[in-house]
């Protein structure tokens, strides 16, 4: 029988038969039933020694995003902003199968991005980015085919009504001046200590 379990508001199953799969199959769906429904038929199959084509891989082949993501961050120097967004892209997507990331799957992961998490979209952009070059690699490695997230449109990041009926709408926060010269005098001396006119240093009773 598969296991499963509930984590990053998915749920996560795991399907072995030593005789006929050459590694444990992690699957992950957003619903319950359509996950077991599809893990039930996908057992019957093995049962039968039916294996699905995209099961059909050895156990070199890199066949997860986990397995994509680790293959990049050990093959390429990351930048470290990259480099902790794919940590947690593992952690919550790692165990989905890279014969299931279409184009369908982007749009359902941006979504969840803002439904969900209620990232603001730089912050969207900025997984999108690090996933989308980590799966160019992949695409030049052999791993991949193709790269759906470059289809994405260009303001995907963006909240629609749509969004915004689920989850708080959020955008961009922009600074749109700089500090003028006396202003970041006087920021400067309350970080060496001075008192800001109008207000009392918190001083320490003697004991």
């Amino acid at each position: 029988m598969a296991t499963k379990r509930f984590r990053n508001n998915a749920w996560a199953y795991t399907v072995r038969r030593k005789s006929v799969l050459p590694k444990p199959v992690h699957l992950t769906f957003k619903d319950e039933e359509e996950g077991d429904l599809y893990v039930a038929h996908l057992e019957k199959l093995l049962d039968k020694g039916i294996v699905p084509p995209e099961f059909l891989v050895s156990a070199s082949k890199v066949a997860t995003v986990r397995e994509l993501v680790r293959e990049y961050t050990a093959a390429v120097a990351v930048a470290q902003g990259d480099d902790r967004l794919l940590d947690i892209i593992i952690e919550r997507d790692g165990q989905t199968l890279l014969t299931i990331v279409d184009y369908a799957w982007c749009e359902n992961w941006v979504a969840d991005m803002k439904r969900v998490r209620n990232l603001s979209p730089s912050t969207i952009r900025h997984y999108v980015g690090a996933l989308a070059r980590c799966m160019d690699w992949g695409i030049r490695k052999g791993y991949l085919t193709t790269n759906p997230l470059r289809l994405l449109p260009k303001r995907y990041a963006t909240y629609t009504d749509a969004d915004a009926v689920v989850a708080e709408k959020r955008i961009d926060q922009h600074r749109d001046r700089r500090l003028s010269v006396e202003e970041e005098k006087r920021v400067r001396a309350i970080l060496a200590g001075e008192k800001p006119e109008g207000r009392q240093r918190l001083c320490m009773a003697n004991s």
